[in-house]
Parts: C-alpha cells; structure tokens; sequence
C-alpha cells in the first residue's frame, strides 16, 4: 500500500477471496474501521489495537440493542460463550443490550433465516413492553 500498489489484487496465497491490498490492510489492522469486534485481541489478552480502545464503537451503542451471535461463528474462533461474554462486558450501560445466541447458526445465518427472524421480532416485542415505547 504504503509503494502504490494498494488497489492491486492481493494473491490468492494471502487472500484467498479477490481483494485488493489496500482493503485488505483496511480489514486486518488493528486500529483500522473494519476492527469494530476485536474478538481475538480480548479473548487471546493481546493489545493490537494501540489508538482506539477496545469495542469503541460498541460501548458508544446509544439505542437498545440486540446482540444475536451465530452459534457456529468461525469469526468467534469456536470461542462463542466466551464472546457472548465480552459483548456483555463491553455493552453501553446507558441502554439496554442484550446479547443471544442462535445455535447452529454460520456466520451469515444461512439456512437459519426464519430462526433468526423469530428471534428478532420475539425481542422487538418483548423489549418495547420493557422499555416502555410503542
């Protein structure tokens, strides 16, 4: 990136899906605008990240929140409870957030569509009578 070859394709050898150098520097650094869940920095006790604390963004969360985790995760590192946990950790205590899991549930809830749309609106019911709006 930093010689201005950063809009060439990255090789299939570092990434194996057609990226250029220049987005995948943008995903992979640590304090960069892609790194808004730092799961493996907290659950591996590593600072990467040395401009921006840890889930910045996620604490800044200023609305109700549902956190629903795809129980088989791969971007969890087979470590869901455990992130479950952080993002409870980590939630605003000014709103209410509430972390779930949807069990056999891959990254993108494919094949899980319907599970994950009862799960939404089971909150979106249930949380308005708890916060008081509707």
């Amino acid at each position: 990136v930093r010689a201005g070859r950063g809009a060439e394709r990255a090789p299939p050898s570092i990434a194996a899906q057609t990226i250029s150098w220049a987005s995948l520097h943008d995903t992979i650094a640590p304090d960069g605008d892609y790194n808004v869940f730092p799961f493996f920095e907290a659950l591996a006790g590593l600072r990467l990240s040395r401009r921006k604390p840890l889930f910045r963004e996620y604490r800044a969360l200023r609305r109700p929140t549902l956190a629903l985790l795809a129980g088989e995760d791969a971007y969890c590192f087979g470590e869901v409870p455990r992130v479950a946990g952080l993002l409870r950790r980590y939630a605003s205590h000014k709103v209410p957030v509430e972390v779930a899991v949807l069990d056999g549930a891959g990254h993108g809830f494919s094949g899980q569509e319907e599970a994950l749309g009862r799960a939404i609106a089971a909150w979106l019911s249930t949380g308005v009578r708890r916060r008081g709006a509707g």
